[in-house]
């Protein structure tokens, strides 16, 4: 009974240790820790106080412990908003705040702002401009970019030339500010290079196979830039225009075929192609068979008929002989008889004045040649002259050296000779005056007279 006991009282003393531990909080006693939270503005450190969260008046809260600041405004950046966004750079303010200004790149206005950073140095402002700006102040477009960054809502964009530019010129491939395309590729043309090159067709911008249109270029006025159709210049047909319509003619002038304007009297209303002269009836005449023949008279779709006079003329209209009779001539042929007479006779004229002129060509080539003939003697005179003289120089220079060595001979002798010194005076002024004289010729050669 006892033992029973026993196990009962130590069974309620470990329920009782479950439901109050040790370190628990006993029924009754108040909690020692409470959650501090901090003001707006402000964050808890590491010491349990709240301190001013430093964001330089851009952010309203910021993380506890680390003091980091959430969702900067204004266009700030980093931590604790000391920075600011791509395209904004800072500036002072009187409250000693910093704020973010656009960046002036080349325009201070959003739109117009293309500086991926930028900064001043000293006073003078440098822009870090984005893909496809170029400048100090990103005012013009890259190569390989068109458009006017100065312009407010402008910007540039990359040249579409549809892989048709010049691979060489890569850095001029469109005009940096309308964007055509200045250097197509491969037959093809437009300011995108979007379509072949007149005189060619075909897929410009998928297949890329512009080639050369077939057509006639004499007949054709353009040819289909994608189906190669040839289009024909004015009164000319066929696939390739290469031929007149039925009634017209002149494909050779390469200026369109002309209509025929065949008279009556002609057998088909059609004219020849190449000559576009019309194929008359019997006795009418002319290109395009609107008259009679000389001779002829009474036109009418079936021709002229035959004047009564067998060699003369008569009035193609009328029938009627002229009165100088039926061997006269129209007063119009007679005039072409005289203009022929006057030709004539200007032509002999003209052959006269030209047999005239050879012959005087002729004279005055005989006389070049004899003045030829003379200036060539006269270079071989003058050069065997030349020599003459080289050969008299040469000559002289050697009696020259001869006589001053007699005279240096002839005072060793009148030393060692008795010879009256008066002669020997003498002798010697009369050989040094010759050697002076000597000396005083001009015997240096001269050019040769030559004619052309």
């Amino acid at each position: 009974m006892a033992a029973k006991s026993l196990s009962c009282l130590c069974l309620l003393c470990i329920l009782s240790g479950i439901a109050y531990p040790a370190s628990a909080t006993r029924p009754g006693e108040q909690q020692q820790s409470v959650l501090k939270v901090c003001a707006k503005g402000f964050f808890l450190s590491e010491q349990n106080i709240c301190l001013p969260c430093n964001c330089k008046g851009h952010a309203d809260y910021c993380e506890d412990i680390t003091g980091i600041c959430i969702n900067c405004r204004d266009h700030s950046a980093g931590d604790f908003c000391e920075m600011c966004e791509d395209g904004y750079m800072l500036a002072p303010s009187l409250d000693r705040r910093h704020s973010c200004r656009p960046c002036a790149c080349p325009l201070s206005v959003p739109s117009n702002n293309f500086a991926v950073h930028c900064d001043r140095g000293g006073t003078v402002l440098r822009c870090k401009c984005q893909e496809g700006y170029a400048g100090h102040f990103c005012e013009r477009c890259a190569p390989g970019y068109y458009g006017n960054p100065m312009a407010i809502g402008n910007s540039c964009k990359r040249c579409d030339c549809n892989g048709n530019s010049d691979p060489n010129l890569i850095f001029n491939e469109c005009h940096n500010v309308t964007g055509h395309c200045q250097h197509c590729w491969g037959n093809t043309a437009g300011a995108n290079c979007e379509r072949c090159a007149p005189g060619f067709y075909g897929d410009a911008i998928t297949d890329k196979n512009c080639r050369e249109c077939m057509c006639n270029k004499c007949g054709t006025s353009s040819c289909d830039d994608r189906t190669g159709v040839c289009h024909c210049k004015p009164g000319v047909t066929g696939r390739l225009c290469d031929q007149c319509e039925e009634g017209y003619s002149g494909f050779s002038s390469c200026q369109g075929c002309r209509r025929c304007e065949c008279g009556p009297a002609s057998v088909r209303s059609t004219c020849h192609p190449l000559t576009h002269s019309c194929p008359c009836r019997p006795g009418a005449g002319g290109r395009y068979c609107e008259r009679c023949l000389p001779g002829y008279w009474d036109y009418s779709p079936s021709g002229c008929k035959k004047c009564d006079c067998e060699k003369g003329h008569c009035d193609m209209h009328t029938r009627r002989v002229p009165a100088r009779g039926c061997n006269s001539q129209p007063t119009q042929f007679q005039g072409w008889r005289n203009k022929s007479s006057a030709i004539k006779a200007q032509t002999g004229e003209l052959e006269e004045a030209t047999d005239t002129v050879v012959l005087d060509i002729r004279q005055l080539g005989e006389s070049e040649s004899v003045v030829m003939t003379l200036g060539n003697r006269l270079d071989n005179d003058t050069s065997e002259t030349l020599t003459l003289a080289e050969q008299l120089s040469t000559n002289l220079t050697d009696l020259n050296i001869r006589i001053e060595e007699m005279i240096h001979d002839w005072e060793l002798y009148s030393v060692h000779q008795d010879v009256d010194p008066e002669v020997v005076r003498r002798n010697t002024e009369e050989a040094q005056g010759m050697v002076a004289w000597m000396r005083k010729l001009d015997l240096s050669p001269r050019e040769p007279i030559a004619t052309d």
